[in-house]
């Protein structure tokens, strides 16, 4: 819980796995799936509500964080969507009740809060780029042109390139740390041949992080090993 894996995400993968039986069958672990998937269905209705109201609006967005599956182990819903559209997405989000966090800014990011009956439901980050303190690391339309669809096909995610260099800014500019949801992250990017890694560090070097990139690269191998 505390590197924020997704246990519903592991499911498959520990059904799979050799000596596996004696962690699915503890109590423990049948109660911590219940619970994952019982926050993970109250926030896919949010990502719901909110993806029917930018569809009719005709705004693209991206949970440009996630790995495949809804991000409900973060502590926050990060939206992406293209800089043109940013004002109507923070429109739509007010008009459906979001409070909008006035000092919480960034220049290419919103922090919204929801209620219900009281009680809070959702923190969604509207991003409109991606980038950490001054270090702009992909273009808010670039996240969106190369976004592909998510596991099950009801949103859509970064692409192999932008998810392994959003996940390895995060950890050097947001988190300080490399935390097992990373190199998770990292891995299913990876898979099926889809990452270019000479992209990812051509632009790491034209955004002027290039020597990080390399840093946080040596960490999180050793942190794998």
């Amino acid at each position: 819980r505390s590197n924020k894996v997704p246990l519903l995400g592991l499911e498959q993968s520990a059904s799979a796995g050799a000596g596996a039986g004696a962690i699915l069958s503890d109590d423990a672990w049948k109660r911590a799936v219940e619970e994952d998937r019982a926050l993970h269905a109250s926030l896919a209705r949010e990502v719901a509500l909110l993806s029917a109201r930018f569809t009719a609006a005709g705004i693209e967005f991206v949970l440009f964080k996630s790995a495949g599956i809804l991000p409900y182990r973060s502590s926050n819903l990060d939206l992406l969507v293209r800089p043109a559209r940013l004002a109507d997405a923070m429109k739509i989000l007010e008009e459906d009740g979001h409070l909008l966090i006035p000092h919480y800014r960034e220049e290419n990011k919103r922090l919204y809060r929801r209620f219900r009956a009281g009680r809070h439901v959702v923190c969604v980050h509207l991003h409109s780029a991606v980038s950490w303190g001054a270090v702009l690391i992909i273009e808010g339309d670039e996240v969106v042109d190369r976004s592909v669809a998510s596991d099950d096909g009801t949103f859509r995610i970064a692409s192999a390139d932008d998810r392994v260099a959003i996940t390895l800014a995060h950890s050097l500019f947001e988190t300080d740390q490399i935390r097992l949801s990373d190199l998770r992250a990292l891995r299913l990017a990876g898979r099926g041949g889809l990452l270019d890694w000479e992209h990812v560090a051509e632009r790491a070097a034209a955004r002027g992080w290039l020597a990080g990139l390399h840093a946080v690269v040596l960490i999180a191998s050793a942190v794998e090993r």
